[in-house]
């Protein structure tokens, strides 16, 4: 059982969709979709709070206008 509640939500989750997350030495969920990994930050606050991040990268089609990539960006993370 995790001593993490949050965490451990995040990893039924995960399993469900059909991921195989693991923990990774700094506690953190980690996984892959679509080749890319992710990783999620579950902390112990009041209210609990998760952090998602990863590493993508852009391709030469995509916009250089900084506000586009901020709303691309956004909206990545939105649907995570």
């Amino acid at each position: 059982m995790d001593s993490n509640p949050l965490r451990g939500l995040v990893l039924d989750a995960l399993l469900d969709e059909g991921y195989r997350p693991t923990i990774d030495e700094d506690g953190d969920v980690a996984f892959k979709a679509q080749g890319q990994p992710i990783y999620i930050r579950c902390l112990e606050t009041v209210p609990p709070q998760l952090h998602v991040f990863g590493q993508w990268a852009i391709g030469d089609d995509a916009s250089t206008d900084e506000l586009d990539r901020l709303r691309a960006c956004n909206a990545v993370t939105a649907t995570l």
